[in-house]
């Protein structure tokens, strides 16, 4: 008798990694690919697992929002499930759909654990991350390992390195955190970050009784640094803070 064959894709952010760790927890002898994608690529993402498997049995799709296309394409398999934290737009899913959204959850791995009924030790780290709240060292550790990983990484290669740490974390728990590759990239995420803060230099505009600040950057530059860089500006707080990456990549908190 074969084992059922599952296609996993997640945010590929800390949040997503956590969601996949959990699932790898929870389904330990089912066969599966693991695909790490951004909202504007998930349908992309899709489209891919689709041609590249051969068995279309599961999709599970976690700290991702769907919509209809998203979700008619997911229909192709024989069931998908998709699990999130954020607002959703009112759409309809396939009848071989499941969605499981929860807007109060801070993280979308903590709605994953509530679904597979299994809450590892480290779950509270992924609500530090994903509401910019880090109050522990293996937080912000973990936080910059993917940050790294993302600014060394792109594409397959960067959905590989986040699947194996994704693997680490199911595996290992938090003693991840202790192999030699990653103590390096938390050294070289420290060094990098003591060089970025001395770059944050926001334009700030009033605009109709809202103080806006500007971030525009050429290079990869985490938004969450540069947000807890302008909570202690000497301007404020902000009402809007706009970051604008010149590689077309926009993002407004």
């Amino acid at each position: 008798m074969s084992l059922m064959s599952s296609v996993v894709i997640s945010h590929q952010d800390a949040d997503g990694v956590f969601c996949t760790a959990i699932y790898l927890m929870k389904e330990k002898n089912e066969k599966c690919r693991c695909y790490f994608t951004s909202p504007i690529k998930l349908l992309n993402t899709i489209c891919y697992s689709i041609i590249r498997n051969n068995s279309l049995d599961k999709l599970y799709v976690f700290d991702l929002s769907g919509n209809e296309k998203t979700l008619k394409a997911s229909s192709i398999f024989d069931r998908a499930v998709w699990i999130d934290h954020h607002q959703w737009k009112d759409v309809k899913a396939p009848e071989n759909v499941e969605v499981i959204v929860n807007p109060r959850a801070k993280s979308a791995a903590r709605v994953v654990a509530e679904y597979f009924d299994i809450f590892p030790e480290w779950l509270g780290i992924s609500e530090e991350i994903d509401t910019n709240s880090v109050v522990t060292r293996e937080a912000e550790e973990l936080r910059g390992i993917i940050t790294m990983l993302k600014k060394k990484y792109r594409n397959k290669l960067l959905s590989r390195e986040l699947f194996y740490l994704s693997k680490g974390l199911a595996s290992h728990g938090l003693d991840v955190l202790l192999a030699s590759k990653y103590r390096n990239l938390i050294k070289e995420y420290e060094a990098w970050m003591g060089e970025l803060k001395e770059k944050i230099y926001p334009d700030i505009y009033q605009i109709c009784n809202h103080k806006i600040a500007i971030i525009e950057e050429k290079e990869f530059f985490p938004v969450y640094l540069i947000c807890n860089e302008l909570k202690n500006h000497q301007k404020a707080p902000f009402d809007i803070i706009l970051c604008i990456f010149r590689n077309g990549f926009t993002k407004l908190e």
